[in-house]
């Protein structure tokens, strides 16, 4: 017969199970190993919110997490409407708002394994 076997969530490592099978007269019961190789997942990054003053560059830094404790790195994916940033590979950047700006703005950041965004 056919099986179809799914392992949890982001196992990985050995498995097994028994199956038992019979005829109508007689049993039989094997065991079926499982290898899970693990793979690459994704980084996750979050959604930062700051403040700084009209006319007042802002330093801080973005972090993201990687389940397979891989070294993030950071770049620059969309610029801000209203002022300038520059993200270092680390993810501390520095945003300067516009001259006179004032309210809202936003960029976008990516974080990076090496592998996966």
């Amino acid at each position: 017969g056919t099986y179809t076997y799914t392992p949890a969530t982001n196992y990985n490592g050995a498995d097994s199970f028994t199956v038992t099978v019979s005829d109508g007269t007689s049993t039989a019961t094997i065991t079926v190993n499982i290898t899970v190789h693990s793979v690459n997942d994704a980084p996750v990054g979050g959604t930062f919110t700051e403040e700084t003053n009209e006319d007042v560059a802002l330093t801080s830094q973005v972090t993201g997490t990687d389940v397979d404790g891989d070294v993030l790195t950071y770049t620059k994916a969309t610029d801000p409407a209203h002022g300038t940033v520059v993200v270092n590979s680390d993810g501390t950047y520095t945003y300067t708002p516009a001259t006179n700006y004032n309210g809202a703005d936003s960029f976008t950041v990516t974080v990076s394994d090496g592998t996966s965004t």
